[in-house]
């Protein structure tokens, strides 16, 4: 029986049978026993298909959706009105949001495809068990819902497909804010609506790089009376926008909001989250000791919590910090110790990441060969789990190797290969530093004109988001030439 058919007799079903619980026997009269031992006969046919601890938050939805429609001691043309018109006003969607309410107070991960497959299973038992009562069949046929059985097919085809959508936008966002803290609390399964379909806006901006409106977004499900945990990740993902748009006092405002909210509602991870972000705006802005502070207290948090994930990005954000300040043992120490953990958990993503940031470290030392050799092993990662973010890096810091190399012409083939990618998704800060990349190769070679024009583009960027440490390098090599 097609999916389609399933749900469509299900809700038939559904409202007949609550309505003659509400009611009664009159509207069926003789039908009401014999649809009440078809659905018996169906129940226990299926608690031998499927585990009962599955089918209880389904078979409880069943049992007590309340169909507010209104029967009463009618003529049987006036009850199929009533019926008909009660249908028509709910569309289903009160069917499937008692169902999904249901789900979620028996504590059970919300799973469309089950629901769908028991319900499949449960029309076709009822179907056989009424087969020869050419009566109740004519009576249910006879309830013109046929026009609304396409609006039911897309409720449900809408649900699985926003699911979808709302898993692969947050697994982008991951990836290619792989450095930063993604903090959710409970919003991807809220049961408000209006918060659900904000944040899953707000999400889906986000992985469109569209930072401004994603603000706006998070900001309208924020005003919706959110508070404790829920308040700390709205605020968090308001800050991971502004950082991802290189906007870093904002940035710091929230994520420092978002601690104190996280710190008020005794919310361990959404403190973790907060002081490991916190950590990044300080990184990014040199000021290597206060981010060692925001980082080796997100530390404390992680472990007490157990988060090896998070442990392991911090790991790797320390080992950033170290690398800034020059200390390159120090940082190959902390590199180690996330790639260690990143291998125990299978993170691939997160190998290639650090994995190229030991290149760097190697590169910074003079190694060239061994970062060499880092790069091409991370490139094949990144190429077969599709992470142009992570491709535009190493491309990046291939150019940066061959040109400590003396090899201009090749260092210039990979920044140039890092910057179409680096367009292609939207990373104006990664651009700038590759255009930076490329300036002082050209100051190298003599060609001060090209290099002074993308020096001072990149200065201007830098200054107007608050990026002093490539700001200041901007500025130096304009006075040198």
């Amino acid at each position: 029986m097609p999916f389609v058919e399933s749900v469509f007799r299900k809700l038939i079903a559904a409202v007949v049978y609550d309505g003659l619980k509400c009611e009664g026997r009159i509207i069926l009269g003789p039908y009401y026993k014999t649809f009440q031992k078809a659905q018996k006969k169906a129940q226990q046919q299926l608690k031998k298909e499927f585990s009962e601890g599955e089918l209880l938050s389904v078979f409880n939805t069943f049992n007590n959706m309340e169909w507010k429609l209104s029967f009463g001691r009618k003529t049987r043309e006036e009850v199929n009105r009533n019926l008909i018109k009660g249908v028509e006003a709910i569309n289903g969607q009160v069917f499937i949001d008692e169902l999904v309410s249901e789900l979620h107070q028996n504590n059970k991960e919300y799973d469309i495809e089950f629901v769908g497959k028991v319900i499949t299973r449960f029309v076709e038992i009822v179907s056989q068990e009424l087969r020869g009562n050419h009566e109740i069949l004519n009576y249910l046929q006879d309830i013109k819902l046929e026009r609304i059985k396409e609006k039911i097919d897309f409720m449900f085809v809408e649900i699985v497909e926003s699911q979808k959508r709302l898993e692969k936008d947050i697994e982008k966002i991951k990836k290619e804010l792989h450095h930063v803290a993604l903090y959710l609390d409970g919003l991807p399964k809220t049961k408000d609506k209006n918060k659900k379909t904000l944040f899953e806006k707000g999400i889906s901006l986000m992985a469109e790089y569209k930072y401004e409106e994603a603000v706006e977004s998070f900001r309208e499900c924020l005003n919706l009376e959110s508070e404790g945990s829920e308040k700390s990740a709205l605020l968090l993902l308001i800050g991971n926008c502004f950082y991802a748009w290189n906007k870093w006092d904002p940035a710091l405002g929230s994520w420092k909001e978002a601690l104190d909210t996280a710190e008020k509602a005794n919310d361990e991870w959404g403190q973790a989250a907060s002081l490991g972000n916190l950590g990044l705006v300080y990184q990014d802005k040199g000021e290597w000791d206060k981010a060692i502070e925001f980082h080796s207290k997100a530390l404390q948090g992680l472990e007490k919590i157990g988060d090896e994930h998070g442990m392991a990005q911090t790991y790797n954000n320390l080992g950033l910090v170290y690398q800034g300040k020059s200390e390159w043992d120090k940082a190959i120490e902390f590199y180690n110790k996330s790639l260690k953990i990143k291998e125990k958990i299978g993170d691939e993503h997160g190998m290639a990441q650090t994995s190229g940031n030991l290149g760097n470290v190697y590169q910074l030392k003079g190694e060239w060969d061994k970062a060499i050799e880092f790069y091409y092993k991370i490139l094949k990662i990144d190429e077969e789990i599709g992470d142009e973010y992570g491709m535009a890096q190493t491309y990046n810091n291939l150019g940066l190797v061959y040109k400590a190399k003396g090899e201009w012409e090749k260092a210039i083939e990979f920044y140039n290969k890092s910057l179409k990618i680096k367009k292609k998704i939207g990373d104006e800060h990664g651009m700038a530093q590759t255009k930076g990349n490329i300036a002082v190769l050209y100051k190298i070679q003599g060609k001060k004109k090209e290099a002074k024009k993308i020096f001072e583009e990149i200065l201007n960027y830098f200054q107007k988001i608050g990026d002093r440490p490539n700001a200041e390098i901007a500025r130096r090599h304009l006075e040198d030439l």
